[in-house]
């Protein structure tokens, strides 16, 4: 037979000229517009400190021209923006991915076979994933005045978080897809599965390069210039003589 949807089948929803990377569930559930909110909060407020002033992000307005000075130059990662350098920012974050996390909980618990082993198997997997997006959104990335971490416990939990949902709701989804991709060929065009293949890619190659190049740079988000009496105090900073 031919596709079926989600609340009658397990097999993979097939919309957006075919490709499928769009399933009807993301507007039926609402989850578009989360999506939407968070690609455009989150380029909005990137280009916004890349290209505006210093002080935007919250550090020294010393530098208003230098918006490396800013949150882009104090972290790495936009846990580590949101959680240090605009607070307000976890809150959007918090938001969006608890939506996420129980939009998927639901149409993952929603689908059907559940007589069937792997597909079970399947379900469970997809479920702990949406899970696991909670513990981003509950522990942030945070640091004391000194520049560390608060609790290497809670950093953890947030990592987890990241990478074990990541891994799970795209993985998984993924190889189960070329499976039924392999045994119905006829119904399922190639360019769904090279799109597919393409996203995969390119989630590894970020992957790779956080691990091979995340090393050379650290997080710096606390503000040092605070401390200083001026702003040629601050740019000796760290090479002040000791006192």
């Amino acid at each position: 037979g031919g596709v079926v949807r989600s609340g009658e089948g397990i097999a993979p929803p097939m919309f957006l000229c075919g490709i499928g990377a769009c399933p009807l569930d993301c507007g039926s559930t609402g989850l578009l517009a989360v999506v939407l909110a968070m690609v455009v909060g989150v380029y909005v407020i990137f280009f916004g400190l890349l290209f505006g002033a210093a002080d935007a992000g919250g550090l020294d307005s010393a530098h208003e021209a230098m918006p490396c000075d800013g949150g882009l130059g104090a972290c790495r990662t936009i846990s580590c923006i949101c959680g240090n350098v605009i607070p307000e920012g976890y809150v959007f974050m918090f938001t969006c991915l608890f939506l996420t996390s129980a939009v998927l909980v639901q149409r993952f618990s929603a689908m059907g076979h559940r007589h069937r082993p792997q597909h079970l198997c399947v379900k469970s997997v997809l479920v702990a994933g949406s899970l696991l997006l909670l513990l981003t959104a509950i522990f942030p990335e945070r640091y004391d005045a000194d520049g560390q971490l608060l609790s290497q416990s809670l950093e953890v939990l947030h990592l987890l978080g990241v990478m074990g949902s990541g891994t799970l709701l795209m993985f998984v989804p993924y190889g189960w897809f070329v499976v039924y991709w392999r045994t119905h060929r006829e119904e399922v065009p190639l360019r769904s599965v090279a799109a597919r293949s393409c996203l995969v890619c390119m989630a590894l190659a970020l992957g790779v390069s956080m691990q091979v190049f995340g090393s050379a740079v650290a997080d710096a988000p606390t503000n040092l210039c605070a401390y200083q009496p001026d702003a040629a105090s601050c740019e000796a900073f760290p090479a002040l003589p000791d006192a």
